[in-house]
């Protein structure tokens, strides 16, 4: 069954899946029948969404690797620690719910 309206949330927790996946946007997209045009196009805009905020206090934090043992994202006078094996996805979430 292909699903045409999805939300936001799931095209950026699919864009995040593919880019961790691996694979080749064809590959990808086959598995989880998507069109990989429709993909792409979507890829595009909701790229351009987030380097070209329309809102001007919205932006790009700074996310910068501890070492080893995690990373760090730091939001004005807020830093949240991440462990190393911390999910992309799930801090993809996590920072949508914050936007």
């Amino acid at each position: 069954m292909t699903r045409t309206h999805r939300r936001r949330e799931e095209w950026l927790s699919l864009i995040a899946d593919y880019e961790q996946s691996g694979q080749t946007q064809t590959a990808f997209c086959g598995e989880r029948g998507l069109n990989p045009k429709y993909f792409s196009l979507k890829r595009g805009q909701l790229t351009q969404e987030v380097t070209s905020p329309s809102d001007s206090s919205a932006g790009f934090v700074r996310v910068t690797t501890a070492s080893h043992a995690g990373m760090k994202l730091r939001i004005g006078a807020v830093c949240l620690e991440m462990p190393a094996d911390f999910s992309l996805d799930t801090l993809s979430r996590l920072m949508l719910t914050l936007a």
